[in-house]
């Protein structure tokens, strides 16, 4: 059983009427659109003629005009595909929608396996007694459906000039005169907070301006002052980073800059600076320290210095007596 056809087998490309003059000549029927077979039982009555016994004709609805009936019918046409063994696949949702492109994918395919797998003439098959004398109703495929387009400013419009207007009850009259004196209130009191003394102005603005000097915040930004998006900072700190001949310090400050927060190497440098003063003051002590050890040194040297001249002198003098006493004796 032949039924395997790629989409460029020559049944793919024969024309509207030929593949209608087929279906009529076989069926006996008037068939004039393809949107027609998407009812389900030509395609049943077709697989019939190729097989006869094995298709159920007495449950095909011939009549059938609604999408469920034609549902019904297909399912039909493929419990006997799987009774058969053809491997065809039916889409009966697209095809009960009596669409023209498929429908007429499935009757080429259909007829291309008819003239692959049956070799009898198509009068020999006597369509109307398998019928049992029923004609089928394709009366369904002559009615242009006119789809509704929805447009709700039209639906607003059509249910503005419908509806009357309503005329206003006591309720809404007194809600709006209450609006309406609410409004000239407010707007009194506004005229007289505007009637102020100058001294009284000057007053609000200076204590207006103390709370503003005394808070933290930060001033507000101008209008229409540009602030830059992300990104951008992004580009201008790969800039920044890229300098060459910028120190990592200016880079860091650069950057805090763009990213809005105080200079991160402050505090390092002030660090810096008070160890270096307490280096330099240590280095003084250090030193003063060591010039006084070297000027006790020093005089305690001279000391021993003038010891040692004390004591050779008396020796000397000793040894002067000396000799004077040997010479006398």
């Amino acid at each position: 059983m032949n039924e395997a056809f790629g989409m460029m087998d020559e049944g793919y490309f024969k024309p509207r009427s030929e593949i209608l003059k087929f279906i009529n000549d076989l069926l006996g029927l008037n068939v004039t659109k393809i949107e027609s077979l998407g009812q389900g039982a030509i395609y049943c009555q077709i697989l019939d003629a190729m097989f006869p016994g094995k298709v159920p004709l007495q449950k095909v609805n011939w009549k059938a005009k609604l999408d469920w009936e034609f549902v019904n019918n297909l399912k039909v046409l493929q419990t006997a595909f799987t009774k058969l063994g053809i491997k065809r696949v039916i889409e009966v949702e697209k095809l009960s929608k009596c669409k023209y492109q498929d429908n007429l994918e499935m009757i080429q395919w259909l007829m291309r396996f008819y003239e692959c797998n049956c070799n009898k003439p198509l009068s020999e098959y006597d369509a109307a007694s398998k019928r049992k004398g029923v004609e089928p109703d394709f009366s369904f495929a002559d009615k242009i459906v006119v789809p509704k387009i929805f447009n709700p400013s039209m639906n607003k419009l059509h249910d503005e000039t419908e509806k009357p207007k309503k005329p206003a009850t006591s309720s809404q009259a007194s809600t709006t005169q209450t609006n309406f004196n609410h409004n000239a209130a407010s707007k009194k009191t506004a005229d007289s907070n505007e009637q102020k003394v100058p001294s009284q102005k000057l007053l609000d603005a200076q204590q207006n301006k103390g709370r503003s000097s005394s808070s933290n915040l930060p001033p507000p930004k101008a209008l229409g002052a540009k602030t830059d998006t992300p990104m951008e900072k992004l580009d201008k700190i790969k800039k920044i980073i890229q300098k060459i001949d910028a120190s990592d310090a200016e880079k860091l400050a650069q950057i805090s800059k763009i990213v809005g927060i105080k200079n991160v190497q402050a505090p390092h440098q002030e660090t810096h600076e008070e160890q270096k003063i307490n280096t330099d003051q240590q280095e003084s002590k250090v030193n003063l320290e060591h010039e006084q050890i070297v000027q006790e040194h020093n005089l305690l040297h001279q000391e021993d210095d003038q010891n040692l001249m004390h004591n050779e002198d008396e020796h000397d003098l000793n040894k002067k007596n000396e000799n004077e006493d040997d010479e006398c004796l």
